[in-house]
């Protein structure tokens, strides 16, 4: 009883602590729903979750009820690894989930639940100081099924990401929180298929110390889900007579074949900026096969900013409102001066862009 206690103890205290820290610091994290997700993440995975493991394994109520906390923990561990590998996913593609995997998920997921309710008998074994569960080997196989299908989705998506990362610590510390939470669901696992209480602790520590790391990852790494796989090239800023004010290259995009093909998308833009600048209808995203265009426009002081990217995000449509926001202040007497499309520009006036980009979007070099 005493071990259950500390272990419940920690996860409880870990995830409020870190639930805490992302309710204070929620403006850190660039977008809205950021903290919120991973503040559902944290409740469920390290407080109602060690809930249900330590009635189900901890105390003996009687069988009915002990047998219905085991199979809510059942439910509840799937979830769990569900709702991790939802937060690897968001990492290498914020906002996206893909389609294919999630029909496989839910379509396990719900066979899963179908399969605990129709069970017709679990047997409670006590060992120790822990109790253990009997099930058919049916629901072990979906179980195990589910569990590994949904992990192994989880390593393919974290080695994606540290292989197209630029932030390798960070991708780094994902990797091993991806290995500490696989090893904690094979010793899962194990508990089931050989009802040993050995691996059931194994499973109950590796799992403490995997909501210990992504605690961790979350409360040193704020901005992870904005900067860790999105890429910006370029950022070009266009008066509204199709003249290029400024441009800034961050220097990441070493593919020659890519590079061939900017100058004809630069030009294009060029007529496509100057045709809509003053209409209503302006175009705000362009996509080509690798990358997004995103522009923002500034009607009053008339100027447009471009930023291409490998994908866009709500925090990087904030930067470059930002941006836009900085430069108009620092150059409103020079945008004045231009307003007459017809008046000669000095692009070197506006050498001092580099400084309003580089504050802008730090995170991103």
């Amino acid at each position: 009883m005493i071990f259950h206690i500390i272990w419940f103890t920690i996860y409880l205290i870990a995830s409020i602590t870190t639930i805490i820290f992302l309710i204070k610091n929620r403006t850190n994290y660039g977008i809205r729903l950021i903290p919120i997700f991973n503040i559902a993440i944290i409740s469920f995975v390290g407080i109602f979750y060690p809930h249900l493991l330590f009635l189900s394994i901890g105390i003996y109520f009687s069988e009915l009820r002990n047998v219905s906390f085991f199979m809510a923990l059942l439910i509840s561990e799937a979830i769990s690894i569900w709702l991790y590998s939802l937060d690897i996913s968001f990492l290498k593609e914020y906002g996206k989930i893909p389609l294919f995997i999630s029909l496989y998920f839910s379509l396990l997921f719900s066979f899963l639940i179908g399969i605990l309710i129709s069970i017709s008998k679990i047997t409670i074994n006590q060992q120790e100081i822990n109790l253990l569960y009997s099930l058919n080997s049916i629901p072990k196989l979906i179980i195990i099924i589910f569990n590994w299908s949904v992990l192994l989705y989880l390593i393919y998506t974290s080695l994606r990401i540290r292989m197209i990362s630029k932030f390798k610590r960070i991708s780094n510390q994902l990797l091993i929180f991806t290995l500490i939470l696989s090893n904690s669901t094979l010793f899962f696992c194990l508990s089931l298929i050989l009802e040993n209480v050995i691996f059931l602790h194994l499973f109950i520590a590796l799992f403490w110390l995997a909501l210990i790391t992504k605690s961790l990852i979350t409360i040193r790494n704020p901005k992870i889900y904005v900067k860790l796989t999105n890429k910006i090239y370029y950022i070009h800023i266009y008066h509204k007579s199709g003249v290029l004010l400024y441009s800034y290259d961050f220097k990441i995009n070493n593919q020659q074949r890519e590079s061939m093909i900017w100058g004809n998308i630069l030009i294009g833009l060029n007529h496509i900026l100057s045709e809509f600048i003053n209409k209503e209808d302006q175009i705000d995203v362009f996509q080509t096969q690798n990358t997004e265009i995103v522009v923002d426009y500034n009607n009053t002081a008339g100027f447009a900013v471009l930023l291409i990217t490998n994908q866009k995000n709500p925090y990087m449509e904030y930067c470059m409102q930002q941006l836009m926001i900085d430069f108009e202040k620092r150059y409103k007497s020079e945008l004045k001066e231009i307003e007459d499309i017809n008046k000669i520009i000095n692009v070197s006036e506006f050498k001092d862009t580099k400084q309003i980009i580089e504050k802008n979007f730090q995170i991103f070099f």
